[in-house]
């Protein structure tokens, strides 16, 4: 239904892996999903990965890494292709 009223974003899920060193995301409503937004399809991976380290306050040294269905996601992938490949 998100999509049918925001067809050009995707939405995106992430959990933190349990060996993570992360802190928790700020927003905690719904215990399976950390961290629940609509973004721009064109966004590329990088842009994504900007986006939560500024969520998470993290600084230049700390890296985080994206993963869908086990897969390292790279940099210059765009959202929409990660979302046709990987969506279920």
């Amino acid at each position: 239904m998100m999509l049918k009223f925001h067809p050009d974003k995707v939405p995106i899920l992430l959990n933190r892996v349990n060996k993570s060193q992360l802190k928790n995301f700020d927003n905690n409503k719904y215990s399976q999903f950390k961290f629940r937004i609509l973004i721009l399809k064109t966004f590329s991976i990088f842009k994504l990965i900007m986006i939560i380290k500024k969520k998470l306050q993290l600084g230049h040294t700390e890296a985080i890494y994206l993963f869908a269905n086990n897969t390292l996601l790279h940099a210059e992938q765009t959202l929409e292709e990660v979302y046709r490949k990987y969506a279920s």
